[in-house]
């Protein structure tokens, strides 16, 4: 084939994003020798982990549902009369009627008559052979073959995680220094349309997405595929969303970087030293009738890939979310790398869900200098779940003994971003993040056919004594 195309020299660049960055990915396990670039952005995974359909074991319900039933399963056009879901849920709250169906198996009715995609990723509610079948990451140790310029997205919600995984495993394996990063201000692929110059309410003063496309995208691919000039890119390229700002480092996280543990207090504060209380916890009742809404209520856009670029304050009062705050801090705290939260938890229930947000709060009285001046703006910088009946395993599902504190380790993903002095670090703590998520019933069940019975209210505690020290812990830069 490549024989017959007019014009062409020889070389072959694979691009894509999305799914079709998983193509890309696939692509480089065992490369044609005509590939001589490759640039994959928001690369999927394998769909159940970290990115897509699954977090951690808790389905991505609002996304996954109407993109299985609408775009992989079809309807025919008769179906879509009084359908809420092939119909753009035509201006419901969208919180009301999932949680007014019940649990996701009683919306079958309004399925397409024939849903094989649906019905395989439902009845895979664990990590099976299906979800291991299509990993890529495994057979990606081994020596990189062809330059890789992986591109993320800070603001995606879709496919972070393939990326991060997919840079660190061939990094992992690169002694010839063919592996970068860039990591910039965008949603999902964001990067190839517009300036880039903003987002949502964030001005960033410069044309990132322009930037990208003209000075590293074009040169890393005129370079490999047209013998252009070598734009000598650094390993990684990131932007600060904190402070408007490129960096660069020459190996990602970098060398310098340090753990921050942040550890959680009794009082509602953040401290930078373990806790010496020998018993300490705050408790919450999660009740999967009332769950926590990812975005303001009436909620009649259905899915909002933007979530992330929304003040976080509308559900801080809630008497089921948890919150710690350091107060104003004294200097800034650059992220620079992947963050954990450690939280030592239990419930009175057989199983549930807990969900960690990492937010920089905006002073009411911004000064002169600061980057984006939005008053008392509470700006979500790192979020996950994570279901407990997989704290041991994604494939082998255990039911949690209710009252008994365990540990949890819920990895937050990765950023480069820094909290200004005089904002606060603040971190939320809850059961439940609607409908992005779908409701855990609080019961070791087959979630998307749980009964109504299985849905009940349970106390769940979060720990913060010397013992059961809770804590997120950070990647930073040292500071001077």
């Amino acid at each position: 084939a490549l024989a017959n195309l007019p014009n062409f020299n020889g070389r072959v660049g694979l691009n894509g994003n999305s799914y079709r960055g998983w193509h890309v990915m696939a692509g480089l396990i065992d490369p044609h020798p005509a590939v001589k670039a490759a640039v994959p952005s928001a690369s999927v995974s394998e769909g159940f982990i970290g990115d897509d359909f699954f977090h951690h074991g808790a389905f991505a319900l609002a996304q996954s549902l109407r993109f299985f039933t609408a775009h992989m399963d079809f309807y025919p056009f008769e179906a879509f009369d009084d359908n809420p879901i092939a119909n753009e849920y035509q201006g419901l709250d969208i919180y009301d009627f999932y949680l007014n169906a019940g649990s996701i198996e009683d919306l079958r009715p309004l399925f397409p008559a024939s849903s094989p995609m649906t019905d395989t990723v439902l009845k895979n509610d664990t990590f099976s052979d299906y979800w291991a079948s299509r990993e890529v990451a495994p057979h990606l140790r081994q020596k990189p073959r062809v330059p890789v310029l992986h591109v993320n997205n800070w603001f995606d919600v879709e496919d972070q995680y393939g990326t991060l995984l997919f840079y660190q495993e061939m990094k992992a394996h690169d002694d010839s220094d063919l592996i970068r990063i860039v990591s910039g201000p965008w949603n999902h692929g964001g990067w190839r349309f517009g300036t880039g110059d903003h987002h949502g309410p964030f001005h960033y003063g410069t044309n990132t997405a322009s930037y990208f496309r003209e000075e590293i995208l074009m040169p890393f691919l005129r370079h490999h595929l047209k013998d252009g000039p070598d734009p000598a890119l650094p390993t990684a390229t990131m932007f600060d969303c904190g402070l408007n700002k490129w960096r660069t480092y020459d190996q990602w996280p970098p060398a310098a970087a340090v753990r921050l543990p942040l550890y959680l207090g009794q009082d509602g504060t953040i401290r930078f030293a373990p806790p010496e209380e020998a018993e300490a916890f705050n408790g919450y009742i999660a009740d999967p009738a009332n769950p926590v809404p990812f975005i303001p209520r009436p909620n009649k856009d259905g899915w909002n890939d933007d979530y992330k670029l929304i003040d976080q304050s509308f559900t801080q009062s809630r008497d089921d979310v948890l919150v710690y705050s350091t107060g104003p801090l004294k200097e800034d705290i650059t992220l620079c790398g992947p963050a954990l939260a450690r939280l030592f938890a239990s419930t009175e229930g057989t199983d549930t869900d807990w969900v960690v947000k990492l937010i920089d709060v905006y002073p009411d009285d911004p000064d002169e200098n600061e980057p984006h001046p939005t008053p008392g703006f509470h700006r979500l910088v790192l979020s996950d779940i994570f279901r407990a009946k997989f704290r041991d395993s994604y494939a082998d599902p255990k039911p949690t003994e209710p009252g008994v504190v365990e540990q949890y380790d819920i990895p937050l993903l990765e950023q480069n971003y820094t909290f200004r002095k005089g904002h606060e670090l603040v971190i939320h703590v809850q059961s439940s993040w609607f409908p992005l998520f779908d409701r855990n019933p609080n019961t070791f069940t087959h979630i998307p056919s749980a009964s109504a019975d299985d849905f009940r209210a349970v106390e769940n505690k979060i720990y913060t004594s010397n013992t059961f020290p809770s804590h997120v812990e950070l990647t930073v830069l040292p500071q001077g």
